[in-house]
């Protein structure tokens, strides 16, 4: 049985695996040499005002917030349905075979196991535990400006391509 690496690379947005951006190749490799740097030309999470980073650690809250309720909501649903079931078998309104409490048991077990997995991942989404993972803020900032650095840039390489063609 293999074992599951559990202190995985940290790699930035565009070279995330579920990414499906139109970045090219040599457009990931120029980022990868602005992040390689010792200091990235993004401003970092420090250098903000104090009312700015009050403001983005509040909205950090808040959507960490908004995702764990709608991940407490998802189970207490489940939790609800399957107790609901099972105290209607309890009280014989149904006719239920040990199969069936078993099979109920199970899913108000797995719909709070779900809720702790998820979870944990929620909280390292936004607040990483590793090493050399940036804060949320601060990748937050990275990616904008490396966003607007690329279309800039290929705004650029469009305004000169045109100036070649007249």
């Amino acid at each position: 049985m293999r074992k599951r690496n559990s202190q995985q690379e940290w790699l930035p947005w565009y070279r995330a695996r579920g990414f499906k951006g139109s970045v090219s190749e040599a457009e990931k490799r120029h980022l990868d040499a602005y992040r390689s740097q010792p200091k990235h030309p993004a401003a970092t999470y420090a250098d903000l005002p104090e009312e700015a980073q009050s403001y983005i650690s509040g909205m950090i809250v808040e959507l960490l917030d908004k995702k764990r309720e709608a991940l407490f909501g998802w189970s207490l649903f489940w939790t609800t349905l399957a107790g609901a079931l099972l105290l209607a078998d309890y009280h014989r309104c149904r006719a239920a075979t040990i199969w069936e409490y078993m099979f109920l048991a199970g899913i108000i077990v797995m719909a709070w196991v779900r809720y702790w997995f998820e979870d944990r991942k929620i909280v390292e989404e936004f607040f990483p535990s590793g090493i050399s993972a940036p804060t949320c803020a601060d990748e937050a900032l990275r990616r904008e400006w490396e966003l607007q650095y690329l279309v800039e840039n290929r705004r650029h390489a469009e305004k000169q391509a045109d100036e070649w063609d007249v």
